[in-house]
């Protein structure tokens, strides 16, 4: 646990991490302030700002930037090496994971977050219906009416475990290709691609994150999509490791 507590504040803190927060804030920043309007609940605004953001489109990549690139770089380096004379690879394999499922949630989650507590602030806890929001809104529409704060609760964690997910599969490619560059492309050409292959099928990776226009029987689809990515990344780090020791 220990070295987990000095791992993730040292991720926390890394250049990369900081670079990636700010991107987030600048895009909500700049593309959000259009999309707030005086007419809409706090919750459609935040909606329409996470969700009909450039963000929603390249988040799988920047969620790959901190961890997953820096792995292949201690590899190249030896640092790798350093760090398993020091410790068993069953104890870096779980830290190194642990530690990017949380960077990468949290990346996507926190400055969310910021935007909803900003809302709140402007707007106050309105609450208004479903059938005017200005984003479609499918799955819960009652939860959507009835506990706001709930909802937005609700897309945190779904925001939240995109970034996990998707920080997984990228760290895992780094991990077995050795390649920073595809570290970062083959997470984002995946999520883009079954967007185009399945506009409206449940293996649209873009659901993931524009959750609120799911229908309620197609949220279980995702979240066994979001398992089964996490498991593939995870398996594909932990390959890559064991063959980069060899």
């Amino acid at each position: 646990m220990r070295y987990f507590g000095w791992q993730l504040r040292k991720e926390v803190f890394a250049t990369e991490t900081i670079f990636v927060f700010l991107a987030f804030m600048i895009c909500y920043f700049f593309t959000g302030i259009s999309e707030v309007s005086f007419h809409n609940v706090f919750l459609s605004d935040l909606l329409r700002i996470t969700c009909e953001n450039v963000l929603a489109l390249i988040f799988p990549m920047l969620v790959c930037l901190p961890l997953a690139v820096k792995y292949v770089t201690e590899w190249q380096s030896g640092y790798l090496y350093l760090m398993l004379s020091k410790m068993s690879i069953k104890r870096y394999v779980l830290t190194k994971l642990l530690t990017n499922a949380l960077i990468g949630g949290l990346l996507v989650s926190i400055p969310a977050a910021i935007c909803l507590i900003m809302l709140v602030i402007d707007k106050g806890l309105s609450v208004g219906s479903y059938m005017e929001s200005s984003w479609q809104i499918n799955l819960f529409p009652m939860l959507y009416e009835t506990h706001p704060v709930g909802y937005a609760c609700m897309m945190l964690l779904a925001f939240f475990l995109c970034g996990a997910v998707f920080a997984t599969l990228g760290l895992g490619i780094g991990a077995i290709l050795k390649k920073r560059y595809l570290a970062i492309l083959l997470p984002l050409a995946y999520y883009i691609g079954t967007a185009v292959a399945f506009p409206g099928g449940p293996l649209n990776a873009t659901n993931m994150y524009t959750l609120g226009h799911l229908f309620s029987n197609e949220l279980i689809f995702c979240l066994i999509h979001e398992m089964i990515l996490f498991i593939v990344g995870a398996t594909l780090f932990i390959m890559g490791v064991q063959r980069n020791v060899e």
